[in-house]
């Protein structure tokens, strides 16, 4: 069996272990962080210019804004839309303290239908409770909470916004990257010394075992060899003597007679 280096399956422990770390906090954490970087930004700006970015992205899917359809003291914060011949609400919540339930989703329905359009968009940049989006499935409305929001209006800002998130969020998950390195060379280090040790014990097992085997061959050549004469007379002569150490004095005196 080809027996492989301790080093080299260490290097590969090590290899695996950083991909693993680089691709967690690297990527998987880095892009959570981004989003979540990215949702408070857009907190801080005004609602105005944050829901601009919005209809710019339903703009990209075929959305219509028709401004004639804006009702004075609303807020700004409703906005008809159209795709096609079809009329589509838009509701905006600025900020990220919203937390939208089956109330609110129910409440945004009645307008929806009250206004008459065919559907409707819920999109804040707070959350929204998991039976609530059950809720809205079942009213065809679309809702977007600050996680499913970022990625579709990230493209929209400005080249300084967005560097300034994404730099945010490489500064967080930096430090990570690096500690997950350090661990996947002490890794290293480890598994060389474990598998170095396994390797040591197989070899003195398998030296044991051939010197074990040497001594067997030995004994069984000996026995094979032909008996020299002389031997075989001292032997016997050897064997003679324990028998008569072995007499008592009875047994002596009767020998000698």
């Amino acid at each position: 069996m080809l027996a492989i280096s301790p080093i080299l399956i260490a290097i590969f422990i090590g290899l695996v272990s950083f991909l693993f770390c680089f691709w967690w906090f690297g990527i998987v954490k880095r892009r959570q962080a981004e989003i979540q970087t990215g949702v408070v930004t857009l907190a801080a700006m005004k609602w105005r210019e944050c829901v601009g970015l919005v209809i710019q992205s339903l703009e990209k899917e075929g959305y219509r804004e028709e401004i004639s359809s804006r009702q004075p003291g609303d807020g700004g914060t409703e906005f008809l839309l159209k795709k096609g011949s079809a009329l589509t609400l838009l509701s905006y919540k600025h900020g990220t303290a919203y937390h939208l339930g089956e109330a609110n989703i129910r409440d945004f329905a009645n307008g929806v239908q009250l206004i008459g359009a065919s559907k409707g968009i819920l999109v804040t940049l707070g959350t929204v409770e998991n039976m609530a989006k059950d809720v809205a499935s079942r009213y065809d409305i679309q809702v977007i909470d600050g996680a499913a929001l970022w990625p579709r209006i990230e493209g929209f800002l400005s080249s300084n916004d967005l560097d300034a998130v994404r730099g945010q969020a490489s500064a967080q998950t930096k430090s990570k990257v690096q500690i997950g390195a350090a661990a996947s060379v002490g890794m290293t280090i480890l598994s060389f010394f474990i598998f170095g040790g396994i390797g040591a014990i197989s070899n003195s097992d398998t030296q044991a075992e051939n010197v074990a085997a040497k001594v067997t061959q030995a004994a069984q050549t000996a026995a094979s060899k032909p008996v020299d004469p002389e031997v075989a007379r001292l032997n016997a002569t050897a064997k003679a003597m324990d028998e008569i150490d072995k007499l008592s004095e009875k047994q002596l005196a009767k020998r000698k007679a």
